[in-house]
């Protein structure tokens, strides 16, 4: 995420609480829950530029950042990847994780 806001930094990792540790590395943003919330409704959000941070069927933290009918783009901050998998694919995936979702507001 700090790549895709092109801000310098290093992520605080704090808490057990991801959504705690998004709020505290990133203190000039209004961060939103979409937990709960399926991931295909969820996606508009990047369509306003807000990229959503999303737990995937392995339980690894990534970003969506694209969209279209047939594909989501998904980048692993682990290693740096940048793929785009079918949609229903990830949507099932992030389902299989309790649908948790988080976006910011800048």
């Amino acid at each position: 995420l700090f790549d895709f806001e092109n801000i310098a930094g290093t992520p605080v990792m704090d808490s057990v609480s991801m959504f705690e540790n998004l709020k505290s590395s990133f203190p000039d943003y209004e961060w939103i829950n979409l937990s709960g919330m399926p991931l295909n409704r969820a996606l508009t959000m990047i369509s306003y530029g807000h990229p959503l941070i999303i737990k995937n069927s392995e339980g690894t933290w990534c970003v969506a950042d694209g969209y279209s009918s047939g594909y989501i783009e998904v980048a692993d901050p682990k290693d740096g990847t940048k793929v785009r998998y079918n949609r229903d694919s990830v949507i099932e995936g992030v389902a299989s994780s309790g649908n948790v979702i988080y976006s910011y507001l800048k």
